[in-house]
């Protein structure tokens, strides 16, 4: 998959004319089939750069991708990587690891702040608030190359954990999905939350909705590919996921 594919096949369809939601539908099939990789973002340990590769996403640059496509005017790697660097990161500018959005309660944060994105997590039903607290980076910096390669950052990530925790957070616990998600939309941003101690979610993937049902689409570490998997409630069911939060895109 190349910029140039993405643009020419953008273009003979017309979707750069289409509304935001569809414009991120038509990405993410274009996207489907390419392979799972993990760990694109921390190959260099010393220095911090917007990477943004089209051969091989993780859950999160798979969501990234698709949703900066769909915020470019034309497609070509400058106005992704552009858009990727703005949503990626802290006030939308790359100044060190530190000012990666590590956690993905965080990302939601800091894009509704930027205008990306709405977190809708609590107007829709059954939401309740997330009183998990992150801290996995910092109790864990040799599960990370960059925190072990340089560990006078363990104590600064601790500090944007101990923020993070200060701020309310919403999610729909699992028990309430199945009414939730009669609301979802195609292009809403779905955060898995659960996972060990210190982790707030543990996925991303986007709802696309066919015939009403809102299917799950995501990089997927299981079938080692982007791939359009079943009705999100079907998806969790006997998952160890404890709900969602729900990221609307503006389409700005």
């Amino acid at each position: 998959m190349t910029y140039e594919s993405l643009h020419a096949m953008a273009t003979v369809s017309n979707a750069y004319k289409r509304p935001f939601a569809a414009k991120m539908e038509f990405f993410a099939r274009q996207l489907l089939g390419i392979p799972y990789v993990a760990f694109t973002l921390d190959q260099d340990t010393q220095s911090e750069q917007c990477t943004v590769v089209l051969d091989g996403l993780d859950c999160v640059t798979f969501m990234e991708t698709v949703l900066n496509l769909a915020r470019a005017g034309l497609v070509n790697k400058e106005s992704v990587v552009s858009g990727v660097t703005f949503t990626r990161y802290w006030g939308g500018k790359v100044n060190g690891y530190l000012s990666r959005l590590h956690y993905t309660s965080d990302w939601i944060f800091d894009n509704e702040r930027k205008g990306v994105v709405k977190d809708i997590s609590a107007k829709l039903p059954g939401a309740s608030r997330f009183t998990k607290e992150v801290g996995y980076m910092s109790a864990n910096p040799d599960k990370y190359n960059v925190l072990k390669a340089n560990p006078g950052l363990v104590p600064l990530i601790k500090k944007m954990e101990d923020d993070s925790n200060a701020r309310t957070k919403w999610y729909v616990p699992i028990s309430s999905i199945k009414e939730a998600e009669k609301q979802l939309q195609t292009g809403d941003i779905i955060a898995l939350t659960g996972g060990p101690k210190g982790i707030d979610c543990t996925h991303v993937g986007l709802i696309i909705v066919e015939e009403g049902v809102p299917h799950f689409v995501h990089a997927s570490s299981v079938g080692k590919k982007v791939v359009f998997d079943a009705r999100l409630s079907d998806y969790l069911e006997g998952s160890k996921t404890t709900g969602i939060m729900v990221a609307r895109p503006t389409g700005k």
